[in-house]
């Protein structure tokens, strides 16, 4: 439960974004610029510790877009496993 925005995911439909849910809690926004092709890309250092093998990390991304009433689309979710 994320109490900005209630249970997720959260259809953004009703909000203008039709097709758009967010699917991940944003506890950890990461901005970040696109090149002109749209792609972006984030590196991590992940240690080495055996006490995190199997731990997920949830991402996904959203961005500003004309492309509804929201001015805003996502993507879909993308799920880490760490080994």
């Amino acid at each position: 439960f994320w109490a900005s925005v209630g249970a997720l995911p959260f259809n953004a439909g009703p909000l203008g974004a039709p097709g758009c849910s967010l699917l991940v809690a944003p506890d950890g926004p990461l901005p970040f610029l696109v090149d002109a092709s749209g792609r972006a890309s984030y590196s991590v250092t992940v240690p080495v510790n055996p006490s995190i093998a199997g731990m997920q990390v949830f991402a996904q991304s959203v961005s500003t877009s004309g492309a509804n009433a929201l001015g805003f689309a996502s993507s879909d979710a993308l799920i880490v496993r760490l080994r």
